[in-house]
């Protein structure tokens, strides 16, 4: 008796651009706590004067907070040069269709500079969802979703 010859698994190529399409966006998201982090720690130095015992930890944490920073932006840009997408306040408008994850399309009611709102995907009548753009998977503007 011949033995059959091993057939490969079908392997999904969107698995892949998926995996490093949630990195890109972890990253970004990184970005964005680091920013805010870098703010508050901004603000606590002025808070204190020279000399002050808190003064230099906050100094030193902002430093570190500064580099971490840096390191995250590099691998965004890293991420945007290998061609993964990364969808931003620039990009969603009012009335585009996203995706958030699954294969179902959301339409946007609202688009702000750090979050974006879309209808609720079980009931119309409740609040809309409010979402940061980092959970974004695919998304059309209003003028191409008319016409697909």
């Amino acid at each position: 008796m011949r033995a059959r010859p091993r057939q490969q698994e079908p392997t999904l190529p969107s698995t892949d651009a998926r995996m490093e399409r949630r990195f890109a966006t972890g990253h970004l998201g990184r970005v964005q706590r680091l920013e805010k982090l870098r703010t508050e720690l901004t603000a606590d130095l002025d808070r204190y004067s020279e000399g002050h015992p808190m003064r230099e930890h906050v100094t030193m944490r902002l430093t570190r907070v500064q580099t971490q920073l840096t390191q995250a932006r590099e691998q965004v840009d890293e991420d945007t040069a290998a061609g993964v997408r990364v969808w931003g306040p620039d990009d969603i408008a009012r009335d585009d269709h996203v995706q958030t994850g699954g294969s179902r399309w959301h339409r946007v009611v609202r688009a702000d500079a750090r979050t974006f709102s879309i209808q609720h995907p079980a009931d119309p009548e409740r609040a809309p969802l409010t979402l940061l753009y980092e959970r974004i998977t695919d998304h059309r503007p209003a003028a191409r979703r008319a016409t697909a």
